[in-house]
């Protein structure tokens, strides 16, 4: 049964794995543990009865929330469980009144762009040289609610 909830450090290793087998350039674990600990950290997994499957987590500050991490592990991607993660996760804030919601995508991420226009964010700018393990640009997106 898929369901969704929220997560801390106690799921660390498996959000780790995650992050490892899906990203070419993945958080350390001193890094993904200052992040879950931060003080308007907020993260959400995606379950398959009790094994996550990915996850969505940013800040919530005020009224905005900065997702700086989404991901389904490869083995559950092209089922549109991403877009229907994203979409549940944007209906938890939009209830919450929030103003608007920031993510940054790798230019050449066009099946995450994709994702993230269906799920209602506009580009509004971009970051040359973002991504320190390649340089690649990242196109800045916003949803507003």
């Amino acid at each position: 049964m898929i369901k969704i909830n929220r997560v801390d450090v106690s799921h660390l290793d498996k959000l780790i794995e995650i992050d490892h087998n899906n990203f070419n350039d993945p958080w350390s674990r001193d890094m993904f543990e200052k992040e879950l600990l931060h003080p308007n950290s907020e993260y959400y997994a995606i379950f398959n009865d009790d094994d996550i499957i990915g996850f969505c987590g940013g800040w919530y500050i005020i009224d905005e929330y900065q997702i700086n991490k989404i991901v389904i592990d490869k083995k559950h991607q092209n089922k549109k469980l991403g877009q229907m993660f994203l979409i549940y996760i944007m209906e938890l804030y939009r209830l919450r009144n929030i103003k608007k919601a920031t993510i940054e995508v790798r230019e050449s991420n066009k099946i995450a762009f994709k994702v993230y226009l269906k799920a209602g964010f506009d580009v509004i700018g971009k970051r040359e040289n973002y991504y320190q393990n390649n340089g690649e640009t990242a196109y800045i997106m916003i949803r507003e609610f």
